[in-house]
């Protein structure tokens, strides 16, 4: 209960740092499952100061999950595309999957918007929000808080960030 408080609260920080307007949660909303892990994510072409169309793949791995004993952890996959900047943020949409490990466990299939986008200058503050559109746990919501970095933040200027990695924190909401 505690890892959903900070959940609730983290995001709603970001959302308001990055001045959205964040929604009180309804009486029905309940995390179905929380879990952290890590990703790589490989951006093209490059994103540079000023937006342009881009194409994001990211991989990763999960676990410590909370909240669903039969949903432990596993591996994350995601693709999407939108005009991207390293200083101003941009939108995208995609979509992605979660392959649950645990026996007996599917794969989820879901949609995505990037919600918010903060980029100081040594990484990236992101929030996507969407839909789990098939497998485990079909019809929830999901959201993902990542926080990434790069090895060089100085491409941002010049030849442009290809590549970042970090943090990211998976809720799935009925």
């Amino acid at each position: 209960m505690r890892f959903q408080r900070f959940v609730a609260a983290a995001t709603t920080a970001i959302a308001v740092a990055a001045g959205l307007a964040v929604a009180a949660p309804t009486a029905q909303a309940v995390t179905l499952n929380a879990c952290r892990g890590s990703q790589d994510a490989v951006y093209h072409p490059p994103i540079q100061p000023a937006p342009r169309q881009t194409t994001v793949h990211a991989d990763g791995a999960f676990g410590n999950c909370l909240g669903d004993p039969t949903h432990t952890g596993g591996t994350y996959s995601a693709d999407a595309q939108g005009e991207l900047s390293c200083l101003l943020g941009g939108s995208s949409t995609g979509t992605g999957k979660l392959f649950w490990a645990d026996t007996g466990a599917g794969t989820s299939t879901f949609t995505f918007t990037l919600a918010a986008g903060l980029r100081p200058v040594l990484g990236q503050v992101l929030i996507a929000t969407g839909t789990i559109t098939g497998g485990d746990y079909q019809g929830a919501s999901i959201e993902i808080v990542y926080v990434l970095t790069t090895t060089d933040v100085t491409a941002c200027l010049t030849t442009g960030i290809d590549h970042t990695f970090g943090d990211m924190l998976i809720t799935i909401i009925g």
